[in-house]
């Protein structure tokens, strides 16, 4: 495996700027060997996801040009297997059961749980056969 494939990657899909910045300051505070690409579109997603190789993708449920399920979706049409997990700071149930039905990993609310993704990382590079994509 080279230096490179064995640093994470995490695509952050986020229209607000400010959950952005406050999740690249604390996961550079805490992983600084993390790639963390961040885009604010569903459409910038799309077009950076085969460059970007992430591990792991956080993709927020409103985004300004389409829902996260929407993109998922896309994604999945694809070809794309990245474990991808939702992302809000909504918690309605009718919410959270489409996004595990449409496919999503999980569900988790803003703000961002650091310990929660330094866990789902380490996961995902302890998992054999770890293919993003």
């Amino acid at each position: 495996m080279s230096e490179e494939a064995a640093v994470p990657c995490v695509l952050y899909v986020e229209d607000d700027r400010i959950n952005t910045i406050l999740l690249q300051e604390n996961l550079r505070a805490v992983l600084p060997e993390c790639r963390l690409v961040c885009v604010e579109s569903g459409a910038e997603a799309l077009a950076h996801w085969t460059d970007a190789r992430p591990d792991l993708a956080l993709i927020d449920m409103h985004l300004a040009d389409m829902g996260g399920i929407e993109l998922l979706r896309q994604v999945r049409a694809a070809g794309h297997v990245t474990p991808c997990v939702a992302v809000s700071a909504d918690n309605p149930l009718d919410l959270v059961r489409a996004a595990q039905d449409a496919g999503f990993a999980e569900y988790w609310l803003k703000p961002l749980d650091l310990d929660r993704l330094l866990r789902r990382l380490q996961q995902l590079r302890a998992s054999p056969g770890n293919a993003a994509g």
